[in-house]
C-alpha cells in the first residue's frame, strides 16, 4: 500500500492535459452557480469533457461540529434535491475574504440563533471530488450555552442536541444520509 500521503500526487507523464477551461452556465440567483467544462486530453490519446460545479465563486464552505458535553448539535432541513427533510450538522458557504471559524460560527448562528465566537479548524475535505470544486472545512465549536440567543434566517425547521452515541446509532441506521455530515462524523 502507498503512503497516504502520495495519494494525492500526480503520477509524473501520467496526467490528463487540459485543452481547454470553459463556464457553460453560470446562475447568479442560486447563489453564483457555476458549472465549468475542462477539455483534457489523456495519456492515451483521447480526447474527454468533464465538468465541475461550485457555487459563490468557489469559496470554501464550512461545516460546523458544535458540540456541548456530551452531544453534538445537529439541524433539521428540507431538502430540495431529496424532496425529504434531513438530520444534517449545521453549515453552509463562506464569503470573500471570510476565514474558516468566522464562516462555521456566522453559519451555526445563522441557522440555530447560538451566538460563539470561538472555533478550531479539525480538517479541510471536497464532498465530491469528482463534481463539486468548493473545498468544505470541518470546524470544532465548543458551544457553554446551548440554549439560543439570537433569532435564526428560518432555514432550519429545528435544531436538537443529540448525543455522540445516539449520532452514531442514527449514522448506522442510515437517518444521516448528507454526505458532509457523514464525512464529518468520519473524521
Amino acid at each position: 500500500m502507498s503512503d497516504p500521503s502520495d495519494l494525492c500526487q500526480p503520477l509524473s507523464g501520467h496526467e490528463p492535459r487540459v485543452l481547454d477551461r470553459r463556464v457553460v452556465h453560470r446562475d447568479p440567483t442560486a447563489p453564483n452557480l457555476t458549472v465549468r467544462a475542462k477539455d483534457l486530453a489523456l495519456p492515451d490519446g483521447r480526447t474527454v469533457t468533464l465538468h465541475s460545479v461550485d457555487v459563490m465563486d468557489g469559496q470554501p464552505g464550512a461545516v460546523c461540529l458544535a458540540v456541548h458535553r456530551d452531544a453534538v448539535l445537529m439541524v433539521r432541513q428540507w431538502r430540495a434535491t431529496l424532496e425529504a427533510w434531513t438530520w444534517e450538522l449545521p453549515r453552509g458557504m463562506g464569503t470573500i475574504g471570510e476565514d474558516a471559524i468566522t464562516t462555521a460560527t456566522r453559519e451555526l448562528l445563522e441557522e440555530t440563533g447560538i451566538r460563539t465566537d470561538s472555533g478550531q479548524l479539525l480538517h479541510t475535505f471536497f464532498a465530491d471530488t469528482g463534481l463539486l470544486a468548493n473545498p468544505i472545512h470541518l470546524v470544532l465549536i465548543p458551544v457553554a450555552d446551548a440554549v439560543p440567543s439570537e433569532p435564526t434566517d428560518g432555514e432550519v425547521e429545528s435544531s436538537a442536541w443529540v448525543p455522540v452515541d445516539a449520532l452514531d446509532r442514527m449514522v448506522a441506521d442510515g437517518e444521516v444520509v448528507d454526505g458532509i455530515t457523514l464525512a464529518a462524523h468520519a473524521l
